[in-house]
């Protein structure tokens, strides 16, 4: 049956009295509607018989829905373009695209708030039930979701260089949060959507099992980067393709500007094992592990290294710290370092010289820690207490209890005395020390209470 533009054919149903209408556009697009004797919109089944299997599509106008059933559907978003003499070839001119419907607008003159817009959800099939199974009845695991992006192009021609397309890209990305633009007394941006992976719950066990009863393992999740690729020429100098680099990073503060500013705080980056469960013995809590890759097989090669830097201050700023454990009285509980080759710290100032007595600034006794004596004098110790004290110049939030240390070195012939300043005790040893010896002081966080910190040295 051929159409033309504008023509439309009616047929009406020989035992139902229902009707079909057939219309061919003039921008060649075919539209097909389905009406009872009265002229009612109804539901419109198209079926397609093949030699195998039956495929059939099922548009209900009246729930505004499609429903696409059959052992295989694909939706494909046209075909390749034809080859051209030129370069660039044509980019495929179609993109399989599904948008949810926007949410509904509102003009109610006092508090409103817009429709939430249409979610869009990708469900697989939960798998089936061994429901006669009398030895051992297993059920179907569910049906997979796989997200491929297109493969790059591979080349094999012969030229001076040959590259292969790069493989599309797969992004995850949230919503962005609403803009406001009105003159409110008020105004806040909407916070842009979340991304959310989250492996599934393990399956529940429950009725009367008579030996053990195990729950499932929760899902795993795995954030695996493409390995790189594998060159195999027999000529020249081959070189491996670099691995992908997998990356968490939080996002950058909001930026202000135009009044009283303050920029947004940047987001966090959080690694969390989860909690053993409950019951009369706990499960144990989950372990973290970071390990860097091993060098390569072949030659002197280096393995990968791990760094934990905190960020840097502007300013005034408090620098970023960090912090590794915490303080737990029982056994086995702190943090052991396997290394036998320590670097203890880094001090980045030069020793100091006491020559002709000084008082140390916070600065000296933290960054430096080395004071020498080539001539009798006094060391006496920075302030313990308030902003400009030592206490509050320690890294990250002082507790009581932390220890912090310097070191004396005094020359031959040549006598230190160590002199105290307010928040500052010396317990247990003489204050002075001796000609052609060294000191390794001790101190101990004993009060935090902000401006009145104190500190007593061994």
């Amino acid at each position: 049956m051929a159409f033309t533009p504008g023509e439309k054919l009616v047929h009406n149903g020989a035992i139902f009295g229902n009707r079909a209408i057939y219309a061919l556009t003039a921008d060649n697009i075919l539209r097909i509607g389905a009406y009872d004797s009265a002229g009612i919109a109804k539901r419109l089944d198209l079926e397609l018989y093949g030699s195998i299997y039956t495929k059939k599509w099922v548009l209900d106008a009246s729930a505004d829905s499609i429903t696409i059933t059959g052992l295989t559907q694909t939706i494909a978003a046209g075909t390749a373009p034809t080859a051209v003499t030129s370069t660039p070839g044509t980019a495929a001119p179609a993109v399989t695209t599904m948008t949810g419907t926007i949410g509904g607008a509102t003009s109610i003159a006092t508090t409103g708030t817009g429709g939430v817009g249409g979610g869009m959800v990708l469900t697989a099939g939960a798998g089936g039930v061994a429901t006669a199974a009398a030895t051992a009845a297993t059920g179907g695991a569910g049906g997979a979701i796989a997200i491929v992006c297109g493969a790059g192009g591979a080349e094999s021609v012969t030229t001076t260089t040959a590259l292969g397309g790069a493989g599309g890209l797969s992004s995850a990305i949230g919503g962005a949060g609403g803009a406001t633009s009105s003159a409110a007394t008020t105004s806040t941006g909407g916070a842009g959507g979340a991304v959310s992976k989250t492996g599934g719950v393990g399956g529940a066990v429950s009725g009367a099992v008579s030996g053990t009863a195990t729950g499932g393992a929760g899902g795993a999740i795995t954030l695996t980067t493409g390995a790189g690729g594998a060159v195999t020429a027999t000529t020249g100098t081959n070189v491996g393709g670099a691995a992908g680099t997998a990356s968490l990073v939080g996002g950058v503060g909001g930026a202000a500007s135009g009044a009283t500013d303050t920029g947004g705080v940047g987001g966090a980056v959080a690694i969390t094992a989860g909690a053993g469960g409950a019951g009369d013995t706990g499960g144990a809590g989950g372990s973290v592990t970071i390990t860097a890759g091993d060098g390569g097989s072949g030659g002197n090669v280096a393995a990968g290294n791990i760094s934990i830097v905190p960020g840097a201050a502007t300013g005034s700023g408090a620098a970023g710290s960090v912090t590794i454990g915490k303080a737990v009285a029982a056994a086995r509980a702190g943090v052991r370092n396997q290394a036998s080759r320590i670097i203890e710290c880094n001090k980045p100032t030069a020793p100091v010289d006491i020559a002709g007595s000084i008082t140390a600034t916070v600065t000296q006794l933290l960054d430096a820690g080395i004071f020498l004596c080539s001539a009798t004098a006094n060391l006496t110790l920075p302030s313990m207490q308030g902003a400009s004290g030592l206490v509050q110049a320690l890294p990250g939030t002082p507790a009581v209890g932390d220890i912090i240390s310097f070191v004396q070195v005094v020359a031959a012939g040549q006598t230190a005395t160590l002199l105290t300043s307010s928040g500052s005790t010396i317990s247990g040893i003489a204050t002075t020390a001796a000609a052609a010896t060294g000191r390794r002081w001790i101190g101990r966080i004993t009060a935090v209470t902000t401006n009145s910190e104190t500190v007593t040295w061994y």
